[in-house]
């Protein structure tokens, strides 16, 4: 993907750490919540300390 979130994300974390296939989405949609909300991307950070790196960081805003 080449939005702005997807250049966000990359420049943060490892490209095995990020998942924007139809694929993933679909999975993450039926997770088990009562929301059926499908995600833009999915993410899976190694530690915590990647988890509140990223939270730091400017919000990323659509049409950037």
């Amino acid at each position: 993907m080449n939005d702005p979130l997807s250049r966000d994300l990359s420049g943060f974390l490892s490209f095995h750490q990020i998942f924007y296939s139809e694929l993933y989405r679909e999975i993450y949609v039926r997770d088990a919540s009562y929301f059926n909300m499908k995600p833009k991307v999915i993410v899976r950070p190694e530690t915590t300390d990647r988890v509140h790196g990223y939270c730091r960081q400017p919000p990323v805003t659509e049409g950037e």
